[in-house]
């Protein structure tokens, strides 16, 4: 795998973008063929001009042709001048298990005075993208954005006594789940990073439930317990439901759409060596082994065409165990003593 470098972040602000955008596009070609002219980056024509580029000098080069392409059309690329920083940014992606140090990130100049300068981190509608290509700073910032809400919603609802515990879930699952989980579709989840979301909601269920660490070890409360006194399902539940349908959005795309080429291409070079880094591939057969699916992609994508009966397979919702007569721990520790 060869080092990426890669523009991003092209900031513009002109009333009628979406024409313009048109006709930007139209001519993307006659960037292309300026910039990439190296036979490994043929197949990226009909991509976007912001994508990965092979060295240095190709996105020096590549940057300066975007810049001069979008002023034809009323278009201005934002770059750092003077000091005022750049807003567009450029992010150099290493080879696996080399040293970011290693190859030239020094900030390039563009238009004269204008500048444009390297990040290892950038936020993409909400999501972090690192030079790593891991789904790390993205877990641990969803993780303290949801500590953040559940902290501020604690006293006022999730630790009081008088709310049911059904309605701590309800407000749970709207508000506290929905950031912790934004963006997780597109996750490649190593099973430490499943432990820390685990753990993180292991964590306020106990809080939600009033019950900390030590009664749980000393009255051997289960979390599956918990979580249907709550009525909630646990985080793999939640995560897996999202990622599987992504998936089947994605299978069923048409095959001219960049999702639906990635989502079944490769890469023809050979793998290096060490163990590879968790993919988003993956991570998809871990969640369609858990609903007992199969991993080839031919046999699930004929499922995932049909939305309703993709969706019926791993459809959220109360388990037919999950009720209000459902034996909560204290039942089964007064069980066991009557057996005694």
């Amino acid at each position: 795998m060869a080092n990426a470098y890669g523009a991003i972040n092209c900031v513009v602000n002109i009333p009628n973008l979406h024409l313009y955008l048109h006709i930007f596009v139209q001519s993307n070609d006659q960037i292309n063929e300026m910039i990439l002219k190296s036979k490994a980056s043929q197949d990226s024509e009909e991509s976007s001009t912001w994508g990965a580029v092979k060295c240095f000098e190709e996105l020096v080069l590549g940057s300066q042709h975007l810049y001069s392409h979008m002023r034809k059309f009323g278009l201005e690329m934002h770059v750092g001048r003077g000091e005022t920083a750049s807003k567009t940014e450029a992010m150099f992606c290493p080879k696996p298990r080399k040293p970011y140090e290693a190859e030239n990130t020094e900030r390039f100049s563009l238009d004269g005075n204008g500048f444009i300068h390297f990040t290892k981190e950038f936020k993409y509608l909400g999501s972090l993208i690192t030079s790593s290509l891991t789904s790390d700073a993205d877990v641990e910032k969803r993780i303290k954005a949801a500590s953040a809400i559940f902290g501020a919603m604690n006293k006022c609802v999730f630790s009081r006594k008088d709310i049911e515990p059904k309605i701590k879930g309800q407000v749970y699952n709207s508000l506290v789940l929905s950031i912790l989980l934004y963006g997780s579709e597109c996750w490649a989840l190593r099973e430490d990073l499943f432990k820390r979301l685990r753990s993180f909601h292991n964590q306020c269920v106990r809080t939600m439930c009033r019950v900390t660490m030590a009664h749980t070890i000393r009255c051997r409360i289960r979390t599956t317990c918990l979580l249907d006194r709550l009525h909630i399902l646990s985080i793999d539940s939640y995560y897996h439901h999202r990622l599987l349908r992504w998936a089947g959005h994605v299978a069923r795309m048409d095959m001219s759409r960049t999702p639906r080429k990635l989502i079944t291409g490769w890469v023809e070079n050979p793998r290096p060596r060490g163990c590879p880094y968790m993919t988003w591939g993956r991570t998809l057969k871990k969640a369609l082994k858990r609903y007992q699916l199969s991993t080839d992609f031919s046999e699930w994508s004929k499922i995932a065409q049909d939305r309703e009966n993709w969706r019926a397979i791993f459809m959220l919702g109360p388990n037919s165990e999950t009720d209000e007569n459902a034996p909560t721990a204290r039942d089964g520790r007064a069980a066991r003593r009557n057996q005694k």
